[in-house]
């Protein structure tokens, strides 16, 4: 590149983040702008689709308060109201000058961000999702939600100067002007507070990885640890509803790990250890009884490395009257005294609760309120692809199904059966049956079909089936005719069956 005009003196170094701000700032438009739309899709009312070019912004923002305008007010002035909508974003990049604007307009107004199932939300693009957010009690939330088989990507700005271009003085003049506005709309937006909490909307590490990477060399948020790390929920997965030991004991060294990460590949101290390791660091589990408005139930989980790193947590279920709820606090290290152990749960990170409240008449009650919501992904190893977590969130739920604390995390949360848990798929329960003997369970499953049709019941360790009269008088007859491979198959008469209702529980032997 050739540079001509007045002389005067400037870092080559310096000149380059210039021109670079600077290029991108004053890109020409594409040929195509992107487009907005509404969508009537699962998570967003409207859809950002394609390139952002020059004047997109104002065409962007203006589609978008028309659509405010018609939110009903009283949504928008209730102080417990959530974004009053999200936009979908699918989008290569483009203007960062012109996705600045509208990520400040998104975080002004509350509005949710999305990369749905197929879509990819690249350069600029990722600036207008990373602002998505919600209004709540304690002031700007996060609401920025990526699909599991989606793409996002962030680098740096890249350069679109022409070859051979002849640059003056005052043109580069001008440039630093922009780039310095660029930068500071940019900085700003990153560094709005969450709520009342000591975090921002983009941490400082997440910064650094963007721009280490330059041109198609993308950083993208790919894995587990990522969104964990950098507070982006997951969609398109089958959300755990129940922790299990194991799952506790993983997500207490999520949450350490995440608290203390930083850079792009994080070195996650535990991920050596096996399931066996990590299982050993749970002690006792918690039933919290029905006090005040909740209940639910926690495990006390405790680790320690080469005697030197120590990590201590509660993890578990609570229920604050709107259904269960993965909760959780603590992540310490011995090495600070500023993170506690297990008698003292953090109140800051990014597991900190959203609200808490000291004044409890005893412990169970204070412990509820200062176990903060964990997104259902925290009991997944940090490296796991987000492709992945379909697979290995089945696997997560049938070990549940067969874990010996299941009775007691129902109980606990004042529930009957999985299908009130969210454990059972559309139309099973498991109800439990009594066991031959005192110290064997005998947990059963129904899967409820079309009429006429079977149904299966696995009993635990049973090799006969035989068969069962009605559940209660003016139900219908249902008759288990056959085992197969640990499954007795079931015929009912008609579709008047409704077994699952009845206080009588069923017994395959």
């Amino acid at each position: 590149m050739k540079l001509t005009g007045r002389p005067f003196t400037i870092p080559a170094g310096i000149l380059f983040c210039i021109l670079l701000v600077f290029a991108r700032v004053m890109a020409v438009s594409p040929v195509q702008a992107a487009d907005i739309q509404s969508d009537r899709s699962e998570y967003c009312a409207h859809r950002i689709d394609g390139q952002i070019g020059r004047g997109d912004g104002e065409r962007i923002i203006e589609y978008l308060q028309t659509a405010l305008d018609r939110v009903d007010r009283d949504q928008l002035d209730d102080p417990l109201a959530i974004s009053p909508f999200s936009v979908c974003l699918n989008s290569p990049g483009g203007s960062l000058t012109e996705a600045t604007r509208i990520a400040a307009f998104l975080l002004e107004n509350w509005i949710g961000t999305v990369v749905d199932d197929g879509d990819s939300c690249l350069s600029a693009c990722s600036i207008i999702f990373l602002m998505g957010n919600t209004d709540g009690d304690l002031g700007k939330g996060l609401n920025r939600k990526l699909h599991v088989n989606a793409t996002l990507g962030l680098h740096r700005p890249s350069v679109d100067a022409p070859d051979g271009a002849g640059y003056s003085g005052e043109q580069l003049s001008k440039a630093f002007d922009l780039a310095n506005e660029a930068i500071y709309r940019f900085m700003a937006l990153a560094n709005t507070p969450l709520g009342l909490t000591d975090g921002v909307f983009v941490q400082s590490d997440l910064m650094q990885n963007m721009l280490e990477h330059k041109g198609q060399e993308f950083f993208f948020v790919d894995t587990v640890g990522k969104a964990l790390r950098w507070q982006i929920d997951l969609l398109g997965y089958e959300k755990p509803v129940l922790v299990d030991s194991t799952a506790a004991a993983r997500a207490c060294h999520n949450m350490f790990s995440v608290s203390r990460s930083a850079g792009d590949e994080t070195a996650y101290l535990y991920e050596n250890y096996s399931h066996d390791d990590l299982a050993d660091g749970v002690t006792t589990f918690h039933a919290h009884s029905a006090h005040d408005g909740y209940s639910g139930f926690h495990y006390e989980v405790y680790a320690a490395y080469w005697d030197i790193v120590r990590a201590g947590c509660r993890i578990g279920v609570v229920n604050w009257g709107e259904g269960p709820q993965m909760s959780g606090c603590g992540g310490s290290w011995s090495g600070a005294e500023n993170y506690p152990g297990n008698d003292f749960c953090l109140l800051s990170g990014p597991f900190a609760p959203e609200t808490f409240d000291m004044t409890g008449s005893n412990d169970a009650e204070v412990l509820g309120l200062l176990m903060g919501k964990l997104p259902s992904f925290a009991v997944f190893p940090l490296e796991t692809a987000l492709r992945e977590l379909p697979h290995l969130s089945q696997e997560s739920r049938a070990r549940v199904m067969t874990s010996p604390d299941l009775p007691r995390m129902l109980s606990a949360l004042g529930l009957r059966d999985c299908a009130e848990a969210g454990l059972c798929r559309p139309g099973e329960r498991a109800v439990s049956a009594p066991a031959p003997k005192r110290d064997i369970r005998n947990w059963q499953r129904i899967v409820r079909v079309e009429a006429n049709d079977v149904l299966w019941i696995r009993s635990c360790g049973a090799s006969k089936c035989k068969k069962v009269g009605s559940l209660s008088p003016g139900q219908s007859d249902f008759y288990i005719t056959e085992c197969d491979r640990g499954w007795c198959k079931v015929f009912r008469s008609d579709d008047m069956f409704a077994g699952w209702a009845s206080k009588r529980y069923m017994e395959a032997r």
